[in-house]
């Protein structure tokens, strides 16, 4: 009788900390999920990893050409310019290469190209149709928007 107090007391305690973590029980388990799950464009990834990778400083000192041209300039007065910038038939240089590489856009390029072109904005977290003041779900955006954005991209 005592070690079936003790369970039932060790049983409620457990419960009441899942219910204060927002565990899931047993029977919430059991039961499916009216939940969709519906995904949102990865914008940073989008800007971070969308070129391939240049070859390191060690590929760059292997190289025949600059032992060519070693002496050739006097480091101390050249201007380096970092960064680059571009706008191209496809947009800009991300859009480009993903046209280019792939012959269609992912869902961040087509979001990108939709807001370089006005089709949508950035209100409040959200990408709001320019138009009709509409909140368009970062899924939605692509089937939305992608024909309209090819009828009127990479054309010179």
């Amino acid at each position: 009788m005592k070690k079936s107090k003790l369970q039932a007391s060790i049983h409620a305690a457990l419960e009441s900390d899942k219910k204060m973590l927002a565990l899931p029980s047993k029977q919430q388990l059991a039961a499916p999920s009216s939940k969709k799950f519906v995904p949102r464009a990865n914008m940073s990834s989008y800007y971070c990893n969308s070129f391939p990778k240049l070859s390191g400083v060690a590929g760059l000192s292997a190289s025949a050409k600059q032992a060519m041209l070693r002496g050739m300039l006097d480091l101390r007065q050249v201007v380096v310019v970092t960064g680059f910038g571009e706008v191209s038939p496809w947009g800009n240089s991300r859009t480009r290469w993903e046209m280019e590489s792939y012959g269609e856009f992912s869902l961040e390029g087509c979001i990108e190209l939709a807001w370089l072109t006005g089709r949508i904005v950035f209100d409040k977290g959200n990408w709001v149709d320019a138009k009709t003041k509409e909140i368009v779900p970062d899924h939605q955006v692509k089937p939305r928007y992608e024909e309209d954005i090819l009828k009127h991209s990479g054309i010179r």
